[in-house]
């Protein structure tokens, strides 16, 4: 960790600690907001691919979201969906093998990401975000998500049943929000009980529903009704760890197909060529 960072981060113990003196609850909903605010965004220079696509550029919940339509007209629609802190500039190898097999490819940043304006976002955000895309720009075929972007698109879908069946890959998704959570309390220093609970109601206030609820493994057995997922996720993966994965690997359903790499981690696992070869492959 850079040492910027470890200051930052030396920062944000040492403001929650004093917050939780005075008030659990308050901390409880700093923590929260930090929890969704991205620190980082991808503003380096857009590809060559994107660069030469269709700009796009519309209104959501108060932000403007800023995106491109590569090879408008195509035969079917892919969404590309980036996770926490990422960008869809990052998936430039799947929008030009998409393209090149006669495909629309739809790529935005969500609300606080990338070229789009925010500060924060939740999955309830990202999840009303992608159905927002869906309803501007479908109908929408086909999808790739990778990390919290997994999490969304699996929430959106089951939040809008009579969406049209997808072929959906998903690369690294955030399988449980507890997970997250949890090792979010480690990294901020979060050990005090009742503040961990403020956060968790804060969560439950927000949503209506508690953390538990946010996960992909719940979502699978009615998304498999309709639509086929591929599902590729690395047994060293740190940030969306394997373990989460267990359930589902479990699962016996022809419309699911589980595939485990190794050594990739979380963010060289959308690199590799053998991934990127198989993506491409699902989605026809």
């Amino acid at each position: 960790m850079k040492w910027i960072q470890q200051l930052a981060l030396a920062f944000v113990r040492t403001k929650l600690r004093m917050t939780a003196v005075i008030s659990k609850k308050e901390a409880g909903k700093q923590a929260f907001r930090l929890f969704c605010t991205p620190q980082f965004r991808n503003r380096d220079a857009v590809p060559p691919l994107f660069a030469n696509a269709e700009q796009v550029s519309f209104s959501f919940a108060g932000e403007t979201i800023h995106g491109f339509r590569v090879n408008p007209g195509g035969r079917m629609k892919v969404l590309l969906i980036h996770g926490f802190e990422s960008s869809v500039v990052n998936f430039e190898v799947y929008a030009a093998g998409f393209a090149a097999k006669g495909l629309e490819v739809l790529a935005f940043d969500a609300p606080a990401h990338g070229r789009s304006t925010g500060k924060r976002i939740n999955a309830l955000q990202y999840r009303d975000f992608l159905l927002e895309v869906m309803h501007r720009f479908g109908p929408v075929e086909a999808a790739m998500a990778h990390s919290f972007g997994g999490l969304a698109l699996c929430l959106a879908i089951v939040q809008q049943p009579a969406l049209p069946p997808l072929k959906i890959a998903l690369i690294a998704p955030a399988t449980e929000t507890t997970t997250a959570i949890d090792q979010f309390f480690k990294i901020a220093g979060i050990k005090d009980p009742e503040v961990q609970a403020a956060f968790l109601q804060q969560i439950h206030t927000i949503s209506g529903r508690d953390a538990t609820w946010f996960s992909i493994t719940r979502t699978i057995g009615p998304i498999t009704a309709h639509s086929k997922i591929l599902w590729i996720h690395d047994t060293d993966d740190r940030i969306t760890p394997y373990a989460d994965t267990a359930a589902v690997r479990e699962i016996h359903n022809p419309h699911l197909e589980f595939i485990a790499t190794s050594g990739l981690g979380h963010r060289r696992i959308y690199r590799d060529e053998q991934v990127i070869a198989k993506v491409l492959a699902f989605i026809p």
